[in-house]
């Protein structure tokens, strides 16, 4: 073998080294990368998960207040007879009044 091509070898094998080390430090990089960005994607999977459970929380409350103002209505429309024989009125305020103002808490509540 002459020195020309021992020297070739030699810048070769020292090229496909350096290669090495670079792909080495490439796939370090991307690990770190992925790493990173799995988080972040766990994160927003998270966030999206718990908006989902406060708008399914919130809307279980607005059908339940829509069953409870279904069930006032319904009461309204059946005015019930007092002792003395005379009809009781029933306004929309009085019945509904201190429902409102119970509904609005909770609806307050969940919205902070």
């Amino acid at each position: 073998m002459t020195s020309y091509e021992a020297e070739q070898r030699k810048q070769f094998a020292a090229q496909l080294a350096r290669k090495a080390e670079e792909n080495v430090q490439i796939q370090s990089e991307l690990e770190r990368m992925k790493a990173r960005y799995t988080v972040g994607f766990c994160r927003n999977l998270d966030g999206m998960a718990r908006e989902k459970a406060t708008l399914g929380n919130w809307l279980t409350l607005k059908q339940q207040g829509s069953q409870s103002m279904e069930e006032a209505v319904e009461l309204c429309l059946k005015t019930p007879v007092a002792e003395n024989g005379n009809r009781r009125r029933n306004t929309p305020t009085a019945i509904f009044g201190a429902y409102f103002c119970e509904f609005d808490l909770v609806e307050m509540r969940l919205l902070s």
